[in-house]
């Protein structure tokens, strides 16, 4: 069964079949629509990143600009900002310096310095094993004829200052890790990224909402309580911009990013 409603100026289009229902979201069509956009129901979805050049001219064109300008009326001079803001957060290496990686990265740090004491540990009792074993054995000395000292001796040394270095150093990870004092500075977790990203553009789009002094709202519909109005509409079309294949972001996160931008505000 196919039913279609209008939203916000959108049209929705749900189908239900076998108990599973589906919808997508038909956008109007103008010379810079892309048609349909896939709705997301996740958190995240797949940004597409920018080069180096858009990061000083904009993520969106001079006609994009324009219709994002008649559509949402916006200045355009604010959109240009915007678009140079949304550019930098779609830059492959983006990592930016918030709470929440900082706390990834402790977190990461913690987890890894347990699977380093477990390899450390492992290795100290191989290194024990190797000794004893190495007490039970006695190598010629091949240069013995020339008045050389034996070689063995020195790798029993290297040997003993190996198995010294190995646990002095998982103490020292041991106390590190006690204290809280390990950082992760590996590759980041791109799951966070993707996640910080969309919490940077929509916190760049309520910023400039609240920079036209609008209210940072939205309406819920009373039949399914899709949430939408005049703010999420305008972030749902940057997002289907700026997405490959185009998509928008699920309302729940819409609305969990904008109540932590006003707690922030507040």
């Amino acid at each position: 069964m196919l039913t279609i409603r209008r939203i916000h100026g959108c049209m929705r289009r749900t189908r239900i079949n076998a108990g599973w229902q589906t919808s997508e979201t038909l956008r109007r069509e103008g010379p810079y629509s892309t048609g349909v956009a896939k709705m997301a129901t996740k958190d995240s979805v797949s940004w597409k990143l920018r080069d180096r050049a858009e990061y000083e001219t904009g993520v969106f064109s001079w006609g994009q600009l324009h219709v994002l300008s008649s559509r949402h009326d916006v200045p355009l001079d604010l959109l240009e900002k915007f678009s140079k803001d949304v550019a930098s957060f779609l830059r492959p290496n983006f990592n930016p310096r918030v709470p929440e990686q900082a706390l990834a990265t402790e977190d990461k740090g913690g987890e890894s310095a347990t699977k380093l004491l477990k390899h450390l540990g492992s290795a100290r009792k191989q290194l024990q094993k190797a000794q004893e074993l190495l007490e039970q054995l006695q190598f010629k000395n091949l240069y013995g004829h020339a008045g050389s000292s034996n070689p063995a001796d020195h790798h029993r040394s290297d040997l003993a200052d190996a198995a010294e270095a190995v646990q002095r150093f998982e103490s020292f990870v041991e106390v590190m890790q006690r204290e809280g004092t390990v950082v992760f500075v590996g590759k980041p977790d791109g799951r966070i990224i993707r996640d910080i990203r969309r919490e940077a553009i929509c916190f760049a789009a309520f910023t400039l909402w609240s920079d036209l002094e609008r209210p940072l709202t939205y309406t819920t519909d009373p039949r399914d309580s899709t949430r939408g109005g005049l703010l999420f509409s305008f972030v749902q079309e940057v997002v289907s911009w700026v997405t490959e294949p185009s998509e928008i972001l699920g309302d729940a996160a819409l609305r969990y990013d904008l109540e932590r931008f006003k707690a922030i505000k507040a």
